[in-house]
């Protein structure tokens, strides 16, 4: 998604004709449709990407070049790079998050056997339905800042039920439970 910040846009443009907002804003879409948040140093290719023809490209060019900075073969326009620099790193922390999250519910999850599929960015697998437990046993621990894992594991053992705010389930290398209570309900360390 490209960011558009106004105050910032026109504290930069407030000089610009209407005609040449309009260049430039094309400009900047059509650099962060290329993947680099840069154009090509080729003045046709721009000139064509804007719709202009050859006498107004030559009219408004050095003002609509005077944001960007030749870098190589690439005009860059430095804002526009940061902002671009910014979505990339937030969405590979999205998506480390996302991982993170499934990998923990597989853990925690006798049911949570489906891997999450993508096709076209639409998830085609259900998340699984957390396991929790009713409000009543909840409650038991509510103003407690001790976790009462005897009664954790007694629950776990009998009905099979783990909260998933409890952290990983008995038998996951990640359970937080005391390894001695543990051995106690005959769960593996």
């Amino acid at each position: 998604m490209f960011p558009f910040w106004t105050d910032a846009y026109f504290g930069d443009t407030i000089h610009l004709t209407t005609f040449e907002h309009g260049a430039y804003i094309l400009m900047l879409l059509t650099a962060w449709r290329t993947g680099q948040a840069s154009l090509p140093n080729d003045h046709e290719f721009i000139r064509k990407a804007l719709k202009m023809r050859r006498d107004e490209w030559a009219k408004h060019s050095a003002t609509l070049l005077s944001f960007w900075t030749v870098e190589g073969d690439r005009l860059v326009q430095s804002r526009l790079r940061d902002e671009w620099a910014y979505t990339v790193r937030r969405s590979q922390h999205q998506a480390e998050k996302g991982r993170r999250r499934w990998a923990l519910k597989r853990l925690n999850s006798d049911e949570a056997t489906a891997q999450p599929q993508h096709s076209n960015g639409f998830a085609t697998a259900e998340p699984p339905l957390p396991t929790t437990l009713p409000k009543e046993i909840k409650n038991k621990e509510k103003h407690s800042n001790t976790p009462d894992w005897k009664r954790r594991l007694s629950e776990f053992k009998a009905r099979k039920r783990w909260d998933s705010n409890w952290g990983a389930r008995p038998g996951n290398p990640y359970c937080e439970a005391p390894k001695e209570m543990l051995a106690e309900f005959g769960f593996a360390a």
